[in-house]
């Protein structure tokens, strides 16, 4: 179900047929809902989804403190894109958090 705001040009949130609406960062986003795949997925997205997984673990108990330490616009993502491009070290299927790449403040 969605939610009108302000009337018509106001925009909603929630889902409408195939499209859902929210807000980002106090802008209004509407977006097609994510189809899954048939295809099989490559090694480098297997890899990346194992990164992303391992980075989103360590930083979940964080947040409040990301949230002061990498400024007021999407401090979660910008922690989470720094540590995945630099602080995950092996070759997939053996990654693992390399600590001293670890930056929280």
């Amino acid at each position: 179900m969605a939610i009108q705001q302000n009337g018509i040009p106001g925009g909603f949130s929630g889902k409408i047929g195939n499209v859902i609406g929210y807000i980002y960062n106090g802008r209004q986003v509407i977006r097609s809902v994510p189809r899954k795949s048939n295809k099989p997925a490559t090694a480098a997205q297997q890899r990346q989804r194992m990164a992303f997984s391992l980075v989103s673990k360590f930083l979940v108990p964080l947040r409040a403190l990301i949230n002061k330490a990498y400024g007021t616009k999407s401090n979660y993502q910008k922690a989470l894109s720094y540590h995945t491009k630099e602080a995950i070290k092996g070759v997939f299927p053996d990654l693992a958090l390399d600590f001293s790449k670890v930056v929280i403040t």
